[in-house]
């Protein structure tokens, strides 16, 4: 079966299975974003700065002399991903949540560095990848919060699922990669930094935690590709209370 069509049934068995739809709609309005930067400066006691021009991604051309052999590259890293995509999967199924959060973070790694390497070309494809790639996100968050919480216990946190920090090392590059065809960093950053929010005025610690730190990833992974100066100067008070809060929080884990 072609690679690409196979990952495709194992994204709509996934979806089935986890009750995932083509990934968690993170659709933000402007509003929103305002009233996220008003809650923030809010806290901090300035001011909110005037909004900048609308943030623009940059997107950089691959050198047409090397790019046979970066799909080549591209190519062996998605069918790598894809692999590690299955063990995930099955070991989800099989209930060994430490072995399917190990191999949903390397998949994702794989996928980040085949789209990096310019494959697939198709756009629509690259667009289904990232797609599949938010569903992988969002399960392997979804295992960290419930089964690696420390105050679970030695046993659990480590036998269950290895502690947060052996994964997810390379999250923001993963992100990237994602950002630069179509994932919407800015929005998941502001609906997770809610959610974390929540999570630490009902004094969910280490939930709030991980939310937060996710979240920064994704402002971090935004201001990278953002060429506006005054929006990130604007989105740096959210990173640094961001920051703030989630070192708090860290230390009561």
């Amino acid at each position: 079966m072609d690679p690409l069509a196979e990952i495709a049934k194992m994204t709509k068995q996934m979806e089935k299975e986890q009750g995932l739809n083509g990934g968690t709609n993170f659709a933000v309005s402007e509003a929103e974003i305002d009233d996220l930067l008003k809650d923030i400066y809010s806290e901090i006691g300035k001011p909110v700065p005037k909004k900048g021009e609308p943030a623009q991604a940059i997107v950089q051309k691959p050198d047409p002399a090397a790019e046979a052999m970066s799909l080549a590259v591209g190519k062996d890293k998605f069918l790598e991903g894809q692999k590690l995509a299955q063990l995930a999967v099955n070991a989800d199924k099989e209930l060994s949540f430490g072995t399917a959060a190990v191999n949903y973070d390397k998949a994702l790694e794989c996928f980040a560095a085949a789209l990096n390497n310019g494959f697939p070309r198709a756009a629509e494809k690259r667009t289904a990848i990232c797609s599949t790639m938010l569903n992988y996100l969002d399960r392997l968050q979804q295992l960290i919060i419930e089964f690696a919480d420390p105050s679970l216990g030695l046993k659990e946190s480590t036998e269950t699922v290895p502690a947060r920090k052996e994964l997810n090392k390379n999250r923001r590059d993963i992100m990237t990669a994602m950002a630069k065809v179509n994932f919407q960093a800015l929005s998941r950053g502001v609906d997770i930094r809610k959610r974390a929010k929540i999570a630490e005025d009902k004094g969910v610690v280490f939930v709030a935690y991980v939310l937060y730190a996710e979240s920064l990833d994704c402002f971090m992974t935004y201001m990278s590709l953002c060429k506006d100066k005054e929006k990130n100067e604007r989105l740096m008070s959210i990173v640094m209370e961001t920051l703030e809060t989630a070192e708090t929080l860290k230390k009561k884990i």
